[in-house]
């Protein structure tokens, strides 16, 4: 007695299920999902598996469309479940979300960021131990030689006002807020490493070399470039207001010599919003810039973030 069209139809439908069914089995619960299942019965249906297939994933050697687990499949299977719920259990995955939030809150108030998904025998807060040194020193002498040069350069510009050299210093400091840091780097870079190569004011072109001076001027350098010229702007309006208050012009009248006026009594009242204008921008300077230290390569902290 032949068989019918369907009756065949019937009996490759059913080798196809079981093929899907041995793929499911040998990948575990990675391809439990509904695109997964969908791409693994579009292969099965277009490769028109009613024959036996040898699996060759997930150690599974010798498993046949058709046949039971064997004994080692199943021990296979065990040992990868347990794997799985010890690394669930290690990173509370198999908490409750809210508790997870919590965990990881409660980490963060200990410095323990977790484990670095590119380094896995790293945390992140080793990471960025590493680099937190040396993006720290470079901030910190970036916000100092801001300091020296924005002050001194908006007290100039504010005391002849509208002159040349007010319009000198703000054009200066118009540009270095303008232009980009990995423009300047790349300049600084291009000038002192290329152009004056052979020459005393040549400097190195990159790399950290243990922290020599030659090789932070550059970077500190660039770094402080446009908080020198917010600061120079924001000295610069501040001193102007300091210098037409009434106790000011008291001081002048009085005829104290004009350094000791502006030095000891406009000067303070004019360095208040420069110094609260210091705060978030040392904060800056002390966490490090990423293009800074990419274009320089300096292994500051945000080497370190792009690591983990």
């Amino acid at each position: 007695m032949t068989k019918s069209p369907d009756h065949a139809n019937a009996g490759s439908g059913a080798a196809r299920e079981r093929a899907i069914g041995v793929l499911f089995v040998c990948t575990g619960n990675i391809c439990r999902s509904p695109t997964a299942e969908g791409v693994f019965r579009a292969l099965v249906a277009r490769a028109g598996l009613a024959e036996a297939i040898r699996v060759d994933s997930c150690g599974t050697h010798g498993y046949h469309v058709g046949e039971p687990p064997d004994e080692r499949t199943i021990r296979h299977a065990a040992r990868r479940g347990y794997v799985l719920a010890n690394l669930r259990a290690r990173y509370d995955l198999d908490a409750p979300l809210i508790t997870q939030y919590w965990h990881y809150l409660a980490n963060l108030l200990q410095g323990d960021f977790g484990p670095s998904f590119k380094y896995k025998d790293f945390t992140v807060t080793e990471l960025i131990a590493q680099g937190l040194p040396v993006s720290a020193q470079n901030g910190l002498c970036a916000a100092v030689l801001a300091v020296l040069f924005g002050i001194p350069l908006g007290i100039a510009a504010a005391l002849k006002q509208n002159s040349g050299r007010d319009h000198a210093v703000m054009g200066i400091a118009m540009v270095g807020i303008v232009i980009p840091t990995f423009v300047s780097a790349h300049l600084l870079l291009l000038i002192f490493g290329v152009w004056l190569k052979d020459t005393v004011f040549h400097l190195p072109a990159g790399t950290w070399n243990d922290g020599a001076l030659p090789n932070r001027i550059l970077p500190v350098i660039c770094l402080a470039l446009p908080f020198i010229a917010y600061i120079a702007r924001i000295m610069r309006g501040s001193m102007i207001e300091a210098m037409r208050t009434n106790y000011v012009r008291t001081a002048r009248a009085k005829g104290l010599p004009f350094r000791t006026v502006v030095m000891r009594h406009a000067l303070k009242t004019a360095l208040m919003p420069v110094v609260t204008y210091l705060g978030p921008a040392i904060a800056f300077l002390l966490t490090g810039s990423m293009v800074i230290e990419t274009v320089f390569q300096l292994p500051g902290i945000e080497i370190g973030r792009a690591h983990v």
